[in-house]
């Protein structure tokens, strides 16, 4: 994958490095008083007053970078967030040394590394003749910069995977991509590919996606020690959704590159969880498909036999997500995981309750559930807890078989994310704990530490949750 990692990170210690200095509302006054003539005339030039993402450049009288201050508003440092660096492009400069100085917290240095990291993130595969030169480094303790550079490049890994344009991210894209990762990890790698979906019993898979030139795929990935607990990953991988005969309207099927975004998330979690050695055994799934049109394309009203012995009416081609998870969220139950965890652009209902920016979340474990809200509390990797509404079971069961895929009351659709959960739901058993989220992977315009484009939204919170419980 092309490495969009722009900023990078140092333990060598070199002469000239710039601090870069955190200043809040309370303290900027004191430290006003408390400068030369010199330093007192940039902050002026510069309006600073340490507003929330700010800055201040301060040169010595020959020119020369002398320092760079950040303003955090009426934050103070130990409550500093993932997002406290601003635009920072607007002041780094390209090969410069910088180092946080007036930050003594381990915790709070990992956050504003890891802020770093992204807010140099530039997805530029497609800009060859652009030249993006800047590459800053930054200071910091060998023990973080590994942490982080692992934290940061799958993020960075789910992102690309994202923004890559459909043509160069089918189902055998997304395949090379988890195999080149099994290699680095010594990890086992595996597919199920087209017609021998149907011969395994995971039909829905080859039903969704049997209309495109582009095979359809089961793909596994194993890794860990098998005496270590074993945690299953399952995401969406609908690498371009027209819908089907559904077909979406234009303005809803221009950024449907973006279907695959669960598998994208799992596979950057795994990166993740790979990468640090969390003592867990990790079973990867994906289920990836493009949703096209053609003479054989699934058709609404028809009804699909599963694995499970549960029968699906197709009420709407375009919600296919859930039928390509349901065999698998039932096949990675059968080994009786601790955890399963699945992520999916699964609904523009959840868009409508949250927002782009606060990713829906369901679970059939409160204890786990309300650990998950917490921990994204404290890294700045939001989301909300959501309801699996049992009254609402009924408006997905079926007249002709056992549950149907969409539900919509009068042509207006209703509890649209809750409907598609409890739909998953079907599939869970032996009593297996599960997370399901529903994302959108997507910033829709740029801000700090999150440039507009594909996102990782939730894994660092599942991850923390992993390593927590699990080391």
């Amino acid at each position: 994958m092309n490495n969009s990692l722009k900023y990078s990170l140092t333990s060598t210690k070199k002469e000239n490095i710039i601090p870069i200095e955190f200043i809040n509302y309370d303290n900027f006054y004191n430290f006003f008083e408390n400068q030369n003539t010199l330093t007192k005339q940039w902050i002026t030039n510069f309006d600073f007053i340490a507003d929330e993402h700010s800055y201040c450049i301060i040169y010595n009288k020959d020119g020369i970078e002398k320092k760079i201050l950040i303003g955090i508003g009426n934050k103070i440092i130990k409550n500093i967030n993932l997002f406290s660096l601003g635009f920072s492009k607007n002041y780094l400069k390209n090969n410069f040394i910088y180092k946080f100085i007036n930050i003594d917290s381990s915790k709070i240095i990992k956050i504003l590394t890891l802020n770093w990291m992204l807010d140099g993130y530039y997805f530029d595969k497609y800009q060859n003749n652009i030249n993006i030169s800047i590459n800053p480094k930054l200071f910091i303790p060998s023990n973080i910069k590994n942490y982080v550079y692992n934290i940061s490049s799958s993020i960075s890994l789910t992102r690309d995977l994202i923004n890559t344009p459909a043509n160069e991210m089918m189902p055998q894209h997304i395949f090379k991509v988890i195999y080149d990762i099994s290699k680095k990890y010594n990890a086992q790698c595996s597919q199920i590919v087209g017609d021998e979906l149907d011969n395994n019993n995971f039909s829905t898979i080859n039903i969704v996606g049997k209309a495109s030139i582009n095979q359809p795929r089961l793909i596994e990935l194993l890794w860990g020690n098998q005496s270590n607990p074993l945690i299953t990953l399952v995401g969406k991988g609908v690498c371009f959704d027209s819908g089907g005969l559904n077909i979406k309207s234009t303005n809803k099927i221009r950024y449907m590159k973006k279907d695959m975004g669960g598998a994208a998330h799992v596979i950057g979690l795994a990166n993740m969880i790979m990468s640090t050695k969390l003592p867990i055994r990790l079973r990867l799934l994906v289920p990836a498909v493009e949703n096209s049109i053609s003479n054989n394309s699934y058709r609404p009203g028809d009804i699909i036999k599963t694995r499970a012995g549960i029968n699906i009416e197709v009420d709407n081609t375009d919600a296919e997500g859930r039928i390509i998870l349901s065999e698998v969220l039932y096949d990675a139950c059968n080994e009786k995981p601790e955890l399963v965890v699945d992520f999916a652009t699964l609904t523009g209902a959840a868009r409508y309750a949250l927002g782009s920016e606060l990713p829906a979340f369901y679970s059939n474990n409160d204890k786990i559930a309300d650990s998950l809200q917490n921990i994204s509390k404290l890294n700045d990797d939001p989301i909300w807890k959501m309801p699996l509404y049992e009254e609402y079971k009924p408006l997905i069961k079926s007249d002709i078989a056992h549950i149907v895929n969409s539900y919509t009351l009068n042509s207006i659709p209703m509890g649209g994310s809750i409907t598609a959960a409890l739909f998953l739901e079907y599939f869970i058993h032996n009593n297996v704990n599960w997370v399901h989220f529903d994302i959108t992977g997507w910033n829709f315009h740029t801000k700090p530490s999150r440039p507009k484009g594909g996102e990782a939204q939730g894994i660092r919170v599942v991850y923390d949750y992993l390593k927590s419980t699990y080391t």
